[in-house]
């Protein structure tokens, strides 16, 4: 009985010479998968093995007979076995993790430190169908979207399942062939974790309704990837032709929308939730304003018309004089300024024209500062700067933009506007030409 086939083995880019790690709980999926793995070895269809156990330190002498176990095996099968035992319960203590996460953390760190130092090329992983109808499930239940649906793939960069088709059933029939016994880790029969739980009661149940159901799953997953990797295919060709330009992002479609931000998230930080690709989305609509803080000090904000994603800059305390005719440079930019004979009124925020006539004394630019008021451009009456960028739905990003200052106060906003007490009217006779070019 082959249990890897053609299509799964060409899905796991099992070829020729090409070296596999296998992870060997000792479990019979694990065991199968070696057996399975050494069977193409002798083929030819693979080259160099390796297996891998990892003692996870929660179930004592069980788990000690079981590194055992998976020892004898690899010698019987003349596989090079690698081992190492952990401490799960405190590294779940110490991060404050679920006991199946920590172990999970430690297992791949495991896995990957020994494919490093065996050159392998792919990781072999013992998941089967009936964990994939588990997985589709336990995602379902969390709310999760398409991607979830999808489940677990032949292969994600270099881990591979090739037993991921392959049922339970036929798998212990497999072993049963062979007369290889195997190890039964107990913590499976316990309900603490929601798989176990899923595998324990409600798929039984479901089996009732349908004793397919767990094929009928896996089924489904399938059709649901196919979707899912063209959605993504248009995501990336949107994010292409987007540039994070806010006004195409905002018409895209929410599906591919949503997964543009999702794919930009998970370059920046695996750790994100469906709310904070809502809060961009909001964001990027209009609906809210400032800064969308993601976490693991990511944060989103909208830039001259493009959306920032990554850590929000920070800018410090600054003050530089500054003389009509040159250039100051700032942390955010350069200001400079020149005496010009007309105004282009209206203009962009990154420039400025004033009545040079009105301008007190000598010139500053600085950084903000609590407490600044202005009579901003056309106002009636001071207000707070703070209040003015709020008003207008400044992002936080936008808010600390230079001042251009003389000894009456502020004279311009760079980037937003001037003061009220200096505009160019019917009687100015000198104009000074402010240009903000942002770092």
């Amino acid at each position: 009985m082959r249990l890897i086939s053609k299509e799964a083995q060409e899905a796991c880019a099992l070829r020729p010479g090409c070296s596999v790690l296998a992870a060997l709980s000792g479990g019979a999926d694990s065991v199968a998968l070696l057996h399975s793995l050494r069977d193409l070895q002798l083929e030819g269809g693979i080259g160099r093995l390796f297996a891998a156990h990892l003692n996870h330190g929660i179930r004592g002498a069980e788990a000690d007979a079981d590194a055992e176990f998976c020892k004898r095996l690899c010698r019987d099968l003349d596989v090079p076995f690698f081992s190492e035992r952990v401490d799960a319960p405190k590294y779940r203590e110490d991060r404050r993790l679920s006991l199946e996460q920590a172990a999970r953390e430690l297992r791949y760190e495991f896995l990957y430190r020994i494919k490093a130092e065996t050159g392998a090329e792919l990781i072999a992983l013992a998941h089967n169908r009936g964990d994939q109808a588990e997985t589709v499930l336990m995602h379902l239940l969390r709310g999760s979207g398409l991607s979830g649906l999808c489940g677990m793939q032949y292969r994600r960069k270099d881990l591979v399942r090739p037993l991921l088709g392959v049922s339970r059933e036929r798998i212990i029939g497999y072993l049963a062939e062979l007369g290889q016994d195997y190890c039964h880790d107990s913590t499976n029969d316990e309900r603490d974790a929601l798989r176990n739980r899923i595998r324990l009661d409600l798929m039984p149940r479901l089996t009732l309704l349908n004793p397919r159901a767990e094929e009928a799953i896996a089924g489904a997953t399938e059709l649901l990837l196919t979707d899912e990797l063209y959605l993504e295919r248009v995501a990336a060709q949107a994010d292409i032709d987007c540039r994070m330009s806010v006004d195409k992002l905002a018409a895209l479609d929410r599906a591919i929308l949503a997964r543009v931000l999702k794919n930009r998230l998970a370059a920046l930080t695996g750790d994100y939730e469906r709310g904070d690709i809502e809060r961009i989305i909001e964001l990027l609509k209009g609906r809210s304003a400032g800064v969308a803080t993601i976490r693991n000090g990511v944060s989103a904000w909208i830039d001259n018309g493009t959306l920032r994603l990554g850590a929000l800059p920070k800018a410090g305390e600054y003050r530089f004089s500054h003389r009509i005719g040159e250039t100051t440079q700032t942390p955010r930019g350069s200001l400079s300024s020149e005496v010009t004979e007309r105004a282009n009124i209206p203009c962009l925020g990154d420039e400025a024209f004033v009545d040079r006539s009105k301008l007190c004394g000598e010139l500053m630019v600085r950084s903000r500062r609590d407490g600044d008021r202005f009579v901003p451009f056309g106002g009636c009456g001071t207000k707070l700067l703070s209040d003015y960028l709020i008003d207008r739905k400044t992002s936080r990003f936008l808010r600390d933009m230079p001042l251009v200052c003389d000894e009456a106060g502020i004279v311009y906003v760079a980037g937003h506007t001037i003061a009220d007490r200096v505009r160019v009217d019917e009687r100015t006779k000198e104009i000074v030409h402010f240009i903000f070019k942002e770092a």
